[in-house]
């Protein structure tokens, strides 16, 4: 059954986070969004909508905007970040002055943070240590989901959290929005921050006009690059084939949209740097997350051919064709490597 009524706290206004409110809000729950531009809260509050990073957004009254997080902190015992990686632990620290220990946190950020390489949800355990948690990823684009049309995620909780998991699921449970559940956020958070990175390698090869055969090469060789890296994190391997891995990266293939695509196919058509963020306004998430990965990797000792790869073309120091070359064309190179790797 659907929960009635319930008062949610969402910390992050921009798409991704708009469109959860909105979906929380069609459900009849009472939202409080907090975003740090003012003039973002003004815009839901007064016209109910987010033109700065939702344009067409439609937004329910039940959708409030504040930027004092001390609102934020009183108003929901539950708590749903949806904020870049690189800012969550700056902007995290301005709600712990407020936090309070029965805070219940649901997880939407996608990466890895440069330095201490936590996911998201590790960063959250490390300020709050929360008795409960759940990962919300999937194949889902925001200005979809506000405008309802139908779209599906994943959920992840720890094993034993069945009762925060069901009470998770009844508040976003919709015709248009429906959730699957899973045991396994470290899964997810790894098949969707490194779903960004094979999504800018397959896009270099899309601006580069390789061709079909190699876009399916790619995917195929980098969600078993994905399964490898989950299975060392300690995640199950088998979660890369749900949602929040081939199913996200199948949406990025299928849409011009991504963010993490699209700036592919300009690294891939030799556009610089500069060009890039002059059209997308900001580089991409998998910018970020291709250095954390590779640090990790580096700790650990194993080698991660689709970040060192991407990283090379950020750099301007690599091929489209080299790129396939070492990503799908080194057969005996992974089998040598996972035969050496304990998972």
């Amino acid at each position: 059954m659907r929960e009635i009524g319930r008062r949610v706290s969402v910390i992050g206004a921009g798409a991704w986070g708009t469109a959860l409110s909105q979906v929380l809000a069609r459900n009849g729950h009472d939202v409080l969004l907090w975003a740090r531009e003012k003039e973002v809260v003004d815009d839901i509050n007064t016209n109910h909508t987010n033109s700065k990073f939702l344009k067409g957004s439609s937004l329910s009254s039940n959708v409030r905007a504040t930027g004092d997080m001390e609102k934020i902190a009183r108003h929901s015992d539950i708590v749903l970040e949806a904020i870049p990686v690189a800012f969550i632990r700056g902007i995290l620290r301005e709600f712990a002055k407020f936090s309070r220990r029965d805070h219940r946190w649901i997880v939407t950020s996608k990466g890895l943070e440069i330095g201490t390489n936590l996911l998201p949800s590790q960063i959250i355990d490390e300020m709050f240590s929360p008795s409960h948690l759940a990962v919300l990823a999937g194949p889902t684009f925001a200005c979809e989901v506000v405008r309802g049309k139908f779209s599906t995620a994943m959920l992840a909780v720890h094993e034993g959290d069945e009762k925060f998991l069901n009470e998770i699921l009844s508040l976003f449970s919709a015709e248009n929005f429906v959730l699957s559940p899973s045991y396994d956020p470290i899964g997810v958070q790894v098949g969707g921050a490194y779903k960004n990175i094979l999504a800018l390698t397959i896009g270099v090869a899309l601006g580069a006009n390789l061709g079909d055969n190699a876009m399916a090469a790619l995917m195929t060789k980098g969600l078993e690059e994905s399964a490898f890296i989950i299975k060392l994190w300690g995640g199950r391997g088998e979660t890369v084939y749900g949602l929040a891995g081939a199913g996200d990266l199948i949406l990025t293939m299928l849409s011009p949209k991504s963010k993490n695509m699209s700036a592919g196919m300009m690294l891939g058509q030799g556009r610089s740097l500069e060009e890039i963020k002059a059209v997308r306004g900001v580089f991409p998430e998998s910018f970020n997350t291709v250095d954390a990965m590779l640090e990790w990797a580096e700790r650990r000792g194993v080698r991660l051919l689709f970040c060192e790869a991407a990283r090379a073309c950020i750099d301007g120091k690599m091929t489209a064709r080299n790129l396939v070359d070492l990503c799908c064309g080194s057969v005996h190179a992974y089998r040598k490597r996972y035969s050496q790797t304990t998972l």
